[in-house]
């Protein structure tokens, strides 16, 4: 029986206009079936909070396991690069290491770079911290609101 049924069970076993119960029995029946329906529900809800929790700290943990792969990668190049100076290569039939070169562009003083060689990157965001102290200090602020909401607390 799902949810609404039980519901609507509840609602038939009580005469509204009276006000009394018409069928205790089932009334008490649907009421704890309601109550195992919620209960379960809550309880798988919990389960897959801590399922995300699994997984949030299972990301973690790849992801330091990555950086320091990473920063192992980039030691091993260090490495390779003193033992291959000058853009020497080395091949075996197993694996080929080479150089191929590149060019970057290297700051060495910001403040002495012309003006016409900056880049403007300017973000605007509304301030939502600021917009709810200025609505609940009791100003008007035209296009936002504070809104009220109820999230679901399950422990």
């Amino acid at each position: 029986m799902k949810l609404w049924e039980i519901d609507e069970g509840i609602r038939e076993c009580i005469d509204w206009e009276a006000g009394t119960i018409v069928d205790p029995e089932r009334l008490d029946a649907l009421q704890l079936e309601r109550q195992k329906k919620i209960e379960g529900v809550g309880l798988y809800i919990k389960e897959l909070m801590y399922s995300q929790s699994a997984i949030k700290a299972e990301i973690q943990a790849l992801k330091k396991r990555g950086d320091s792969v990473e920063r192992a990668i980039e030691g091993l190049k260090k490495w390779c690069g003193i033992a291959l100076p000058d853009g020497a290569e080395f091949e075996t039939g197993r694996v080929k290491l080479s150089w191929r070169r590149s060019e970057a562009v290297e700051i060495l003083d910001e403040d002495a770079l012309p003006k016409k060689y900056w880049a403007k990157k300017i973000v605007l965001t509304p301030d939502k911290t600021a917009i709810k102290a200025a609505i609940s200090s009791g100003k008007t602020v035209k296009g936002a609101t504070i809104k009220q909401k109820l999230n679901l607390q399950i422990k």
